[in-house]
């Protein structure tokens, strides 16, 4: 079980669907997003998007969907994307949407 999973299980996170290339390229043409995004988590229902890529912050702010970028060697990944929930989760109360990156 890799690092991630661990604490997924630790704050008790269930995963309910793996999404591939495919299934993400058949949601975003049905939505019609020119050009397509290589990530869009709001066709999924998925209010925060964690990655390590700048090129995917730039699609959150195009895009409009929340997203954390945090870098592959960072200790405290886990830390800051519970930090990040907790923004989000009194700016959604708001109805504000952002992208942090670490």
């Amino acid at each position: 079980m890799g690092r991630g999973a661990v604490v997924m299980c630790s704050v008790r996170v269930r995963v309910a669907t793996v999404l591939n290339a495919r299934s993400h390229l058949r949601a975003v043409q049905k939505l019609g997003l020119e050009p397509a995004p290589s990530k869009y988590p709001p066709a999924f229902g998925i209010d925060l998007h964690v990655d390590d890529s700048p090129g995917v912050a730039l699609e959150g702010e195009r895009f409009g969907f929340n997203l954390l970028v945090v870098q592959p060697d960072d200790a405290d990944w886990a830390a800051k994307v519970l930090e990040c929930v907790e923004s989000l989760r009194a700016g959604m109360a708001r109805g504000v949407g952002t992208v942090h990156q670490q």
